[in-house]
């Protein structure tokens, strides 16, 4: 994974970019580890974090192939891409890859799912034709642990790890997420219209919480009342 560190450019660091271009994707995790989820934008190969949920960026690193690449993630505060079956995760952001490992069958799995606060899993479409049957695996070391069926795969809008019940996955539908561990439902936001939902630490405590993202605001839900509780903007809002 080649890389090029541009913490220095005086173009992205320590200054607020919301205004300009317009994101490929956001990122949200607890990139500098003090508990409590920061955002990153990502345009092509170039992602930039901040860290004090201020608005103003932080760090700025390249790292893959930009939109070439199957994904980007993040993984335990790290960047994560998947490239086929590869997983390549930058955890200090240099740019070069920290952690690599092989999983799953690459470009012919339905989803690769990077679950909070670490672990990998793909969704495949399997004998059942529903594309819902989910292979985890807990320790990143390219072997299956787990695996169980959920949902009805392709026609569920968002499958996610790391909230609701002990299992800790859900599947959104629309604005609602349902429970893999029970029968709750959680209901936030407008569903499909939202430009995107997020799993953060966003009030810290090692509690993850459901954000969404409308324009370049994150609005989350501390208390899972389906109102929001506060927010974080960065960035230029998605292309």
């Amino acid at each position: 994974m080649i890389g090029i560190n541009i913490e220095n450019q005086n173009n992205v660091k320590s200054r607020s970019i919301s205004s300009g271009e317009l994101e490929d994707q956001y990122l949200i995790d607890d990139f500098n580890n003090d508990g409590m989820a920061d955002i990153a934008v990502r345009r092509g190969n170039l992602i930039i974090i901040d860290t004090n949920r201020d608005g103003i960026s932080n760090l700025a690193f390249t790292f893959g192939y930009g939109n070439l690449e199957r994904g980007y993630y993040t993984s335990n505060g790290g960047i994560a891409v998947v490239r086929n079956s590869s997983i390549f995760i930058d955890d200090n952001f240099d740019g070069l890859a920290d952690r690599s490992f092989s999983f799953g069958n690459g470009n012919s799995e339905s989803e690769y799912i990077f679950m909070k606060p670490s672990g990998i899993a793909v969704r495949r479409m399997d004998y059942n034709n529903l594309a819902n049957h989910i292979y985890v695996d807990y320790n990143m070391d390219g072997y299956s642990d787990v695996d169980f069926f959920f949902g009805n795969g392709a026609s569920e809008n968002q499958y996610t790890h790391g909230f609701m019940g002990i299992s800790g996955w859900a599947l959104r539908r629309d604005y609602v997420w349902h429970s893999y561990t029970n029968s709750n439902t959680y209901s936030f936001g407008n569903g499909n219209s939202e430009k995107g939902y997020f799993l953060g630490e966003y009030v810290g405590g090692g509690n993850y919480f459901m954000g969404i993202l409308r324009g370049n605001t994150i609005y989350y839900d501390s208390n899972m009342d389906g109102l929001s509780d506060g927010n974080y903007s960065f960035g230029t809002g998605l292309k």
